[in-house]
């Protein structure tokens, strides 16, 4: 080999380093075997070359023309890694600790609720001593922002704000000292999806849902993302957080208990049912649907099997609980 030939492989080498200089060996191999296949005709013989100008290797290093820093295994390639993105703000489970007599109510959709059949819950709650009330889910319908047909005459989102609004403010007054909290719904998410449409009015605190249900002022937390809340031994969702596979369940407690494989309460279906079965270790695995507290005959469903109904679940210190899932019937809790 020619000192001259020597001499031109040397300052393609030097010149592929110099420009692209935190590239791998291997890199560099295959970027001057495709330039340059008249002088390295084979990968090994560039890899060869590399090695031996940035004394990758200890044999060559002390040879080494554009000497490197020996490489730490796993040191280098995390650089690499673009910075992650979430897709939701927060996630893992919302967790009530202590012991509680709690009301859970849900499916109100506000302002197309029963008036009778959501006072009856609420007494049933006062009657019993409630300390904590959970908001299940589809509390308001926003119905003017929903993407399904909708009716002109009853298309009121202001109208419905204000109601919701009300809804408020009489549960807090019914419980003055309990805690209560809301979990957001699909129905909820309606919202949220309609400001994304409107992204001029996404950032502003003053469109924030706490903020147009004023919810400070009545002391009401906020569950989002899908979070499920886990109260004792006893995890409650709404029942939409598993998406759309199950439209029309024959048995919404077993559609939960499918899907959670843990003890599990939830709404979403406006059925009240209710599923248990032992585990491996024998052990009772129990899962919940409450019914509705809206109107018995929507006009998307009148002819449906819905029911009125709503749960009271008692959680002793060690998490240990039991659940009462009442239907409402002739307007008597069952």
């Amino acid at each position: 080999m020619s000192r001259g030939y020597a001499k031109h492989r040397k300052e393609l080498l030097e010149a592929a380093i110099k420009k692209n200089p935190e590239w791998p060996a291997m890199t560099l191999a295959k970027h001057l075997r495709a330039q340059y296949p008249k002088e390295w005709p084979t990968l090994d013989a560039a890899r060869s070359s590399v090695r031996y100008v940035v004394g990758s290797s200890g044999k060559y290093r002390k040879h080494a023309i554009a000497p490197r820093e020996p490489r730490k295994a796993g040191e280098d390639w995390t650089q690499y890694l673009p910075k992650e993105q979430r897709t939701l703000h927060e996630w893992g489970l919302f967790d009530i600790k202590g012991a509680h007599r709690a009301l859970v109510l849900s499916d109100v959709h506000s302002p197309f609720y029963d008036e009778a059949a959501l006072k009856l819950a609420i007494e049933y709650g006062r009657e019993r001593d409630t300390t904590l009330v959970l908001l299940n889910g589809d509390i308001m319908d926003c119905y003017a922002l929903s993407r399904w047909e909708k009716n002109p005459e009853i298309r009121d989102f202001p109208g419905e704000v204000r109601s919701g609004r009300d809804v408020l403010k009489a549960v807090r007054a019914a419980f003055p000292n309990a805690r209560i909290i809301w979990k957001w719904g699909n129905h909820e998410e309606r919202y949220d999806a309609h400001l994304r449409l409107n992204p001029d009015f996404y950032g502003l605190d003053d469109w924030k849902w706490e903020n147009v249900f004023r919810l400070p002022e009545h002391g009401i937390e906020l569950v989002k993302d899908k979070r499920p809340i886990q109260l004792g031994k006893l995890s409650i969702i709404h029942g939409h957080e598993y998406g759309r596979g199950f439209t029309d369940p024959v048995s919404p407690a077993r559609t939960f208990f499918l899907r959670a494989g843990v003890n599990v309460l939830g709404g979403h279906y406006h059925r009240t049912s209710q599923h248990s079965k032992r585990d491996l270790r024998q052990s009772v695995v129990s899962a919940w649907s409450t019914g509705c507290l809206c109107e018995d005959h929507p006009h998307y469903r009148p002819l449906g099997d819905q029911n009125q109904g709503f749960a009271f679940v008692e959680v002793d210190p060690r998490g240990a609980f039991r659940v009462d899932n009442l239907r409402i019937i002739d307007g008597r809790a069952w």
